[in-house]
């Protein structure tokens, strides 16, 4: 597990007026806050801090200017609505020996069966939610698709990770296999053939009986 270094300046000011200046001056507000303790606001480079949040660390040391340094995670990312530059960022800090949530990325690993028969694997869930001590949280989830079929699919209550507890629902996706959109349009004409000569000779039928009841008539 790497663990990500990013400074900050413990700002006085506050407010959306000063918010907006700093983004100009090609810096991005940000508060730090842990349990039982005020929150702090912060400054951060904005190159840098954007790097950070790419790179999805599973744990960031914080560096301030007054000197202290704190072991962190991303708790919020806020972004333009329109440019999706980020705007505001919160961490939170921990505690060691204290457990912590987060979101994690999902990585899947292995070529599933249902691929050498023509499926393609959907990936329908990149991120988990979990809960876990510091000193155990991943960067990323592995979760093997490798015995995936063409037709099957793996959700969370199939998983299973030393020292972690998803918290996400059970009944999520995580992946499945299917058969490309081309092979089922190709096979479904074939099935409506079928139904419509089906259809046309009912109906062909039914005329024939009117016209013996009315000659019967």
């Amino acid at each position: 597990m790497s663990e990500n270094t990013l400074t900050a300046a413990i700002r006085k000011k506050t407010g959306k007026g000063y918010a907006r200046a700093l983004r100009r001056d090609d810096k991005i507000p940000g508060v730090f806050y842990i349990h039982g303790e005020d929150a702090v606001p912060l400054t951060f480079e904005a190159k840098q801090i954007i790097n950070i949040i790419a790179s999805k660390p599973a744990l960031i040391t914080l560096e301030c200017d007054d000197g202290s340094t704190r072991e962190v995670v991303v708790r919020e990312v806020q972004r333009d609505p329109l440019t999706s530059t980020i705007t505001h960022v919160d961490l939170m800090g921990i505690k060691r020996g204290v457990k912590i949530t987060g979101m994690v990325p999902v990585h899947l690993t292995g070529e599933p069966e249902g691929l050498k028969t023509g499926g393609i694997l959907a990936h329908l869930t990149r991120e988990l939610e979990i809960e876990c001590l510091p000193k155990h949280l991943p960067e990323s989830l592995e979760v093997d698709v490798s015995a995936l079929d063409i037709g099957d699919s793996l959700h969370v209550h199939d998983l299973s990770f030393e020292n972690i507890k998803i918290l996400t629902r059970e009944d999520v996706s995580i992946a499945n296999v299917i058969l490309p959109k081309a092979v089922i349009a190709e096979e479904v004409p074939a099935e409506v053939e079928e139904e419509e000569e089906k259809v046309e000779a009912e109906a062909g039928e039914k005329p024939a009986e009117a016209t013996d009841k009315e000659s019967a008539d």
